[in-house]
Formats: C-alpha cells, structure tokens, sequence
C-alpha cells in the first residue's frame, strides 16, 4: 500500500471518529472518550509495521508525538465545556474546531502525497542528510502524530471537565461508565 493510501486511510478514520464524537453539543462520556483512541489504536496496529531506531529515526517519531501532543492540546482547548443537572458535563464542538481537525489533517495528506509526486527527490536528500532510514520512519510520525493528538485532546477534555464541576462531574462519568461498561463497578464512595 502507498504511504498517501496509509494516510488517506489513516487521516479519514481519526478524523471522521473525532469530529462525530465532538461536533455540537456532546455528553462526556466514558464511550465518547474512548472511541476515537480505540480508532487510532487500530490504525497504529495496521499501519505501524516497524519501529525503526537507525540514526534519527527515533528523534523523528518523537517529532512526531510532540507535534500532536501541541495540536492536540490546541483542538481540545477550542472545544467549550459546560455542566447541567440533565446532560452532566458536555462539550461543544463549532465551525472552528471543525475547521483546525479538517486543517492539520489536510496538512498531513499534502505533505503525504507531496513526498511521492511533488518533492520525492528533495525528501530523500532530506533522509540521508539527517539520517532518518526512509519511509517507515515517517510514515510512524505521521501516525504517532495521529495518536498523540487524540490522546492530548482527551487529556484536555477530562481536565477541563474536572474543573468544570469538580466531584459532580467525576460522578457523572462513574455513572456514565457503569452504564456503558455494566460489568466495571466504579467505586465513586472512594472519592469523596
């Protein structure tokens, strides 16, 4: 499979997975929180072949993470959160936050399938100059990217609904966790 096609694929998923789950007004739930990092969970297991160590290869991937770690954090910040005794504690995805997820993954795409149509040459100059080992490394980036920007924008999410509603909040997502996963028992006693 082409890297474009991996990221094609790669992108569509994760974006798809985070803005059904993040347009509008939504619930915090434990399943809300989940999907999207079970998605990019199941695209690092496809796409994700090797983890390659020569030269900066290393370095590279941590690029990678570091990069949606920052994005990530920068889309769960554009989400408003709010609480209220019917929907618990919700968040608020408009036009902008649609528009930043569409934008980086848009990026990610052209940078994609410039590397095999628009700028192959200066790409592997690039390689060899700083001792990255070829696709496999940058292909991880990418999808490292993917996964850390899921996992900051929850990180975001679950912090900004903690101080949105402190304890009432962490028993609205015990409640919601014990109904979508009945066989979990939640001690919610031990926290207050």
């Amino acid at each position: 499979m082409s890297p474009f096609l991996s990221a094609l694929i790669t992108s569509v998923t994760v974006l798809a997975v985070v803005l059904i789950g993040d347009l509008g007004r939504r619930r915090v739930t434990a399943w809300r929180l989940l999907r999207p990092l079970l998605a990019v969970a199941v695209v690092v297991a496809i796409f994700v072949r090797s983890f390659p160590h020569d030269g900066n290869d290393v370095a590279l991937q941590v690029i990678g993470v570091a990069a949606g770690l920052a994005l990530g954090a920068i889309g769960g910040c554009m989400l408003r959160v709010g609480a209220d005794r019917e929907a618990g504690v919700y968040t608020i995805g408009g036009a902008g936050y649609a528009s930043f997820w569409i934008a980086v993954f848009a990026a990610r795409l052209a940078f994609t399938y410039g590397s095999e149509h628009w700028f192959p040459e200066a790409l592997v100059r690039f390689c060899v100059d700083y001792e990255i080992s070829g696709a496999d490394p940058i292909t991880n980036a990418l999808v490292f990217m993917a996964l850390a920007m899921v996992l900051a924008r929850t990180g975001v999410i679950l912090l900004r609904r903690s101080r949105v509603s402190g304890r009432a909040a962490d028993r609205a997502l015990d409640v919601s966790m014990a109904e979508e996963f009945p066989r979990f028992k939640i001690e919610s006693a031990t926290r207050s």
